[in-house]
C-alpha cells in the first residue's frame, strides 16, 4: 500500500536538515572566571560550622523542633553579616506527610539580575552530616560576601523538605527576586563517596540549565578539585529531554523558568545517611563556587531561562535543531499516511471502526494512571510527595508494592475487559490487516504531532518507531510472526534506551524506578494532558504489537475502481488527457 518512491522523497527534506543540523554545531561557551581568587572561604570555619551544626541539631526531620531551631540559629547568622532576613512559614507536602516548614531568605541589595544560593538543611535520617554540608557552605558564602562590594543582588535561602520532595525549593522559587540571572542549590559537597557528574542542570519539564553556567561550574569545580567534575553523555542528556525527570532540588527552580543547577559530590541522588565528611571536600567545593559567583557577578551577560541544547565534547546543537529533525521526520511520515489512506479509501477498506480498535487499547493505561492518582486523592497513599523522589528518600514499603500491584491488577483487568468488549473487532481477513495498520498511522502521526509541539525529544520516541511501522506494516507481502515480533521489539528500543539512561543515572533497580514512576503519576507532576498523552502513546504500542504479530494478507488484485485522488495516483483514464477512443488507437 505505500508507494516506497513517495517515501524516499518525503526524507530528502529530512537528509537535508540532518545535514544542516551536521554544520550548524557550535562551539560551547567559554567558561566565566572570576575576577577575585576564590581564597577568601575558610574551608577550617566551614567545616567546624558543620561539625558544630551536626552536633547541636541531630535531629533535623522536615518541620521538626531540630528544623524549626536550625532555620532560627540560620537566619540568626545571615543577619549577623548584614543580610535582610524574612522567614515564610507554609505547610507543604514532605516524605513524612505534611509539615509545618520554615524557609528562610537573606537578601543584598544591587543592580541587575540576581544570584541566588540555596541549600536545605533538613534530614530524614540520622545523622546525614554530609546532607548538612550544604547549609555549613552556605553560612561561610554568605560571610564571605557580605564584605564585597555589591554589584549584583544576592539571596541565600535556607530551605527545608530537600530530603524528599523539595517542597522548600518550590516555595524559594515563587519568592525569589526577578529578573535572576542564576540560581546554584548546594547539595553534599564534604562527602567522601563521589558519583559524577557534580553538577545536575536537569529541570522537570523536559529543559536544563544555560550551558555557560554549568561550563563555569564545571570549570572551577575542575580547577579547584584537580579532577574532572565529569558531564552527561548525549544518550543520558537524550533522556532527560525525552523523558523529563529529576530528583534534586534545582528542579522546582528550573520547572519555574529559572537558570538553575545542582553542585553535589554525591551527584543527582544525594549522600547516604552515614557518608563520612572531609574537610578538603568542603573546602574545594566552597572555592569552586565562589568563584563562580564572583564570575557571574562581572558577566555582562547571562542566559536566564532553561534550554534543551545539547552538548557534544566542546559543541552544542541547539534545539531549534532537534525541533527541526524530528518536526520534518514526522511530517514525512504523515505525507505517506495521508497516501496510504486515500489508497485504503479507494479499495473501499474501512478505517473508522479501526480507529476505535486503536483507541481502545488506551483505555488500560488510562485506568492504571487514574488509579495511582485515586491512590493519592484517597490516602491510600499515605504520603505523596509533590516532586520525584527516590527509592532512598523514600522506600518501598509494603503500602507501596501493595499499590505497585494495585496498579498492575487494574491494567490487566482493563486489558481483559477491553478484550472482551472488542471481541468482534479481531484482525481477521485482508481487509482487517490493511485497515488496522491505516487507522493505527493516522493516529501515531497525530499524536506524534501533538508531542512535537509541546517537547520535541518527547515526539522522537515516537516519530522513531513510526517511520519503521510505515514501511513494515504496508506491505504488500506477509511476513512471519517472527519478523513481526523482532519489529516491535525494535520499536521499543527508543524508549527502553531513555529509561535505561535514567535508571542508570540514579542507581536504580526495576522496583524501585516503577515505585518513583508511580509517585510521579500519583503526584502532581503529570497532569490530565500528559496523562491522556501517555495513554494514547501506551495503546499505539500495543495495537502496533498486536498488528505485527499478525500475518499480513496479500495485496488483493483485480481492478479496482478509481475514486478518490491521492498525493501519487490519478482518478482514472482521461485525467492527464487520455480518453477511450485515443486508448484504442
Amino acid at each position: 500500500m505505500l508507494d516506497l518512491r513517495l517515501y524516499r522523497a518525503s526524507l530528502l527534506p529530512f537528509a537535508v536538515a540532518v545535514l544542516v543540523a551536521a554544520f550548524s554545531l557550535s562551539m560551547r561557551p567559554a567558561p566565566l572566571t572570576g575576577p577575585l581568587p576564590p581564597d577568601a572561604f575558610n574551608a577550617g570555619r566551614a567545616f567546624a560550622a558543620l561539625e558544630h551544626l551536626a552536633a547541636t541539631y541531630p535531629n533535623r526531620t522536615p518541620g521538626s523542633p531540630g528544623d524549626g531551631a536550625l532555620a532560627t540559629a540560620v537566619a540568626r547568622q545571615l543577619h549577623a553579616d548584614g543580610y535582610q532576613v524574612t522567614t515564610i512559614r507554609s505547610r507543604v507536602q514532605t516524605v513524612l506527610g505534611e509539615r509545618h516548614i520554615e524557609t528562610v531568605i537573606a537578601s543584598r541589595p544591587g543592580t541587575g539580575g540576581a544570584i541566588a544560593i540555596l541549600a536545605h538543611r533538613d534530614a530524614v535520617q540520622d545523622p546525614s552530616v554530609a546532607a548538612l554540608s550544604g547549609t555549613a557552605a552556605l553560612l561561610e558564602l554568605a560571610n564571605d560576601l557580605s564584605a564585597v562590594n555589591p554589584q549584583r543582588p544576592l539571596t541565600f535561602i535556607s530551605t527545608s523538605g530537600g530530603s524528599g520532595g523539595n517542597a522548600g525549593a518550590a516555595i524559594a522559587a515563587a519568592a525569589l527576586p526577578r529578573p535572576l540571572d542564576a540560581a546554584i542549590v548546594i547539595g553534599d559537597v564534604a562527602g567522601t563517596e563521589p558519583a559524577r557528574p557534580f553538577v545536575v542542570p536537569w529541570s522537570g519539564d523536559g529543559g536544563a540549565a544555560p550551558p555557560l553556567l554549568v561550563a563555569s561550574l564545571n570549570h572551577a569545580l575542575s580547577a579547584q578539585l584537580g579532577e574532572s567534575s565529569g558531564a552527561y553523555s548525549a544518550a543520558q542528556q537524550l533522556a532527560r529531554f525525552a523523558l523529563p525527570f529529576t530528583v534534586g532540588e534545582q528542579g522546582p527552580l528550573a520547572d519555574a523558568g529559572l537558570a538553575a543547577v545542582l553542585v553535589q559530590q554525591s551527584g543527582e541522588l544525594g549522600p547516604a545517611a552515614d557518608e563520612p565528611v572531609a574537610k578538603a571536600r568542603l573546602g574545594a567545593f566552597g572555592r569552586a563556587i565562589l568563584a563562580t559567583i564572583e564570575a557571574l557577578e562581572g558577566a555582562p551577560e547571562i542566559a536566564t531561562t532553561t534550554t534543551r541544547e545539547l552538548t557534544f565534547g566542546d559543541h552544542l546543537l541547539g534545539g531549534w535543531a532537534a525541533r527541526l529533525l524530528v518536526g520534518l521526520l514526522i511530517l514525512s511520515c504523515a505525507v505517506c499516511t495521508l497516501d496510504v489512506l486515500a489508497r485504503a479509501r479507494r479499495r473501499r477498506i474501512p478505517i473508522a471502526r479501526w480507529v476505535l480498535w486503536v483507541l481502545g487499547w488506551a483505555a488500560p493505561f488510562l485506568a492504571a494512571g487514574l488509579f495511582a492518582k485515586l491512590l493519592a486523592w484517597s490516602a491510600l497513599l499515605k504520603v505523596v510527595p509533590p516532586a520525584p523522589v527516590s527509592a532512598r528518600e523514600l522506600p518501598l514499603s509494603g503500602a507501596g508494592e501493595a499499590a505497585l500491584l494495585g496498579v498492575l491488577v487494574v491494567f490487566v483487568l482493563a486489558a481483559l475487559l477491553r478484550t472482551s468488549l472488542g471481541a468482534r473487532t479481531r484482525l481477521r481477513g485482508s481487509a482487517a490487516a490493511d485497515g488496522a495498520p491505516v487507522a493505527l498511522l493516522a493516529i501515531a502521526c497525530a499524536l506524534a504531532a501533538v508531542l512535537w509541539l509541546a517537547n520535541p525529544y518527547s515526539a522522537a520516541l515516537l516519530a522513531l518507531p513510526l517511520a519503521l511501522w510505515l514501511v513494515v506494516m504496508t506491505r504488500p507481502s506477509r511476513h512471519s510472526v517472527l519478523a513481526g515480533a523482532l519489529c516491535a521489539l525494535c520499536s521499543l528500543v527508543p524508549l527502553g534506551l531513555a529509561l535505561g539512561a535514567e535508571a542508570h543515572a540514579l542507581a536504580f533497580g526495576p522496583l524501585a524506578f516503577a515505585w518513583t514512576w508511580l509517585l510521579v503519576f500519583a503526584g502532581g507532576e503529570v497532569g490530565g494532558a500528559a496523562l491522556l498523552a501517555c495513554a494514547l502513546a501506551g495503546g499505539v504500542a500495543v495495537s502496533a504489537a498486536l498488528i505485527l504479530l499478525h500475518p499480513g494478507a496479500p495485496e488483493e488484485t483485480g481492478e479496482q475502481a478509481i475514486t478518490v485522488r491521492g498525493p501519487v495516483s490519478y482518478a482514472g483514464p482521461g485525467s492527464l488527457g487520455g480518453t477511450d477512443s485515443a486508448l484504442h488507437r
